[in-house]
């Protein structure tokens, strides 16, 4: 879990993702058979270039139809053509206009005699623009080491970025029509992690809805630390584990390798324990404190809150369900599957391994779409 990823050396942009089946090759409700198809039907329906799995789901080299194709290349000087990898994180702009890729993993570029180049191996930024019919790069931004976690300001003005094992949190902010980084990193002032050789790791962000502070995921020091971006400092530390909080629940596993973070309002925030399977819930009113814990059946991992803050989703990923947490009660309201379509669990006798990493809701907040990441799918 320390190293979720996206493997493609691609970004698939979904421009019209409404009539999208969660697997390629199913048939929309209102045209399913009523026996299974025999073999001979099913090989009818598939698709050309389509490769199938031993799993019985379909994978096609091209983007899916209705949507467009972008390969991400940062225009490195001297590799106009260079393309990254490791898609992970998306960002949409409070108004609507601008989408942010983060790319986090193994990016080394080296040309055909085997020498590498340091200006293109890192990981980047790519700033869309998305308020036209197709989405139209505008720029690449370099970031070492990042780590998944991105966040808007909720003006807009401003984003940030986890800097993974640099532990620290990079400012960008627009400057004569184009974004470049804004000042020195943010140190968050972690001199190791908390294993043998472990160094710290910054992961998941969230802010505020002032703006005025962050929270950001020590993935490997169990805590979070809050962000006062006035003043650009550390405002205050807050270890997850039971024991730290409360002598009396020494050695109770709880709040380990924290991975991402939703903030609800100014004085709360959610946090995935992917290790412990549950989200800690912390006041950040004034000191940080734990609130709450909420167990899971899943090992959480990116998190969505609805507009209203009342409902925070959770993709589960080795029980291949979503979590639906009520943040009024801080209570989980349900936990729905989320593997596969039901004609194909009916057809194989059971689906595991879908592995949800992401959501995402849809405008109207009807529709939640789930990455799978075990299945190269999205679950509608």
């Amino acid at each position: 879990m320390q190293h979720i990823r996206v493997f493609q050396s691609r970004l698939i942009l979904a421009v019209a993702i409404s009539g999208m089946a969660a697997f390629p090759g199913a048939l929309p409700a209102q045209q399913k058979p009523a026996t299974s198809p025999s073999p001979t039907v099913r090989r009818a329906r598939i698709q050309p270039n389509t490769q199938m799995l031993p799993t019985g789901a379909a994978i096609t080299p091209t983007a899916a139809a209705g949507a467009q194709l972008e390969f991400l290349k940062p225009g490195v000087p001297g590799h106009p053509d260079a393309a990254v990898g490791d898609a992970v994180s998306t960002a949409p702009s409070p108004d609507g206009k601008t989408m942010l890729i983060l790319t986090s993993g193994y990016n080394l570029w080296y040309d055909a005699a085997g020498h590498s180049d340091n200006a293109a191996s890192t990981e980047w930024v790519f700033v869309f623009d998305i308020s036209g019919k197709a989405p139209r790069q505008v720029q690449a931004l370099p970031v070492p080491n990042a780590f998944g976690g991105i966040a808007w300001h909720p003006g807009g003005e401003e984003f940030y970025v986890a800097g993974g094992v640099d532990d620290s949190v990079h400012t960008f902010d627009a400057k004569r029509g184009r974004w470049e980084e804004s000042g020195k990193p943010i140190s968050l002032g972690h001199a190791h992690g908390l294993g043998v050789n472990m160094k710290p790791m910054a992961a998941g962000v969230g802010i505020t809805a002032d703006g005025k502070r962050l929270v950001v995921a020590n993935f490997e020091n169990d805590s979070i630390t809050v962000v006062d971006l006035a003043k650009r400092r550390i405002a205050g530390e807050l270890d997850l584990r039971p024991g730290k909080n409360d002598s009396a629940q020494g050695g109770k596993a709880g709040g380990e390798f924290p991975y991402w973070v939703e903030v609800r309002g100014n004085d709360r925030a959610y946090v995935s324990s992917v290790r412990d399977r549950e989200v800690v819930i912390a006041d950040l009113a004034e000191k940080p404190t734990v609130l709450a814990r909420i167990e899971l059946k899943g090992q959480p991992n990116k998190m969505a809150l609805n507009r209203a803050q009342t409902k925070l989703y959770v993709a589960e990923d080795n029980s291949d369900t979503l979590a639906v947490i009520d943040t009024a009660s801080n209570q989980l309201l349900d936990e729905l599957a989320a593997t596969a379509p039901a004609e194909m669990v009916s057809r194989l006798g059971g689906f595991r391994g879908s592995s949800p990493n992401s959501v995402l809701l849809s405008p109207d907040e009807r529709t939640a779409y789930v990455t799978l990441g075990g299945a190269n799918a999205l679950a509608v």
